[in-house]
């Protein structure tokens, strides 16, 4: 171990350290919502397959055989038009919205009764409706995938 030192303190007797008065950068902290809102921002970026559209370039909506739109990519699980991951990155932040409002509303213990009641209905309905509307996405997608 004794070697081992002396090998790394070998460049240090020909090499000065030169004498640099650096100052700390005065950065301050973001605040804590701007951060938040970056944090949700990326994740429905990326949630929305914004990589994905970036390298396969897809069209926005597709068209079917009749000439009417298609907002799903119908026979592929692995694909997708810009506009169905879109939807998707919105339902999932809708949903982790939910789960943040029924945080909020255990950690609150001054809410008046029926405002608790609001906040626990509101962030019911922003979890269960976007998971709801995601399976049905995938039943679109692909018929016959969520059949018991």
């Amino acid at each position: 171990m004794e070697k081992l030192q002396q090998v790394g303190a070998l460049p240090f007797r020909f090499l000065d350290v030169p004498n640099l008065r650096l100052r700390k950068p005065n950065v301050q902290r973001p605040e804590p919502m701007t951060v938040f809102l970056l944090v949700l921002l990326s994740f429905f970026f990326i949630s929305s397959g914004i990589i994905y559209d970036m390298i396969n370039e897809p069209p926005s909506l597709g068209g079917g055989p009749d000439g009417r739109s298609m907002q799903f990519l119908a026979p592929r699980i692995n694909g997708q038009y810009i506009l169905e991951g879109l939807v998707a990155g919105f339902m999932f932040c809708v949903g982790g919205l939910g789960i943040i409002l029924l945080d909020y509303t255990r950690r609150q213990k001054h809410l008046a009764e029926n405002y608790r009641y609001l906040h626990l209905g509101t962030a019911a309905v922003a979890i269960v409706l976007p998971l709801w509307m995601c399976s049905l996405f995938i039943k679109m997608k692909v018929p016959g995938y969520f059949m018991f």
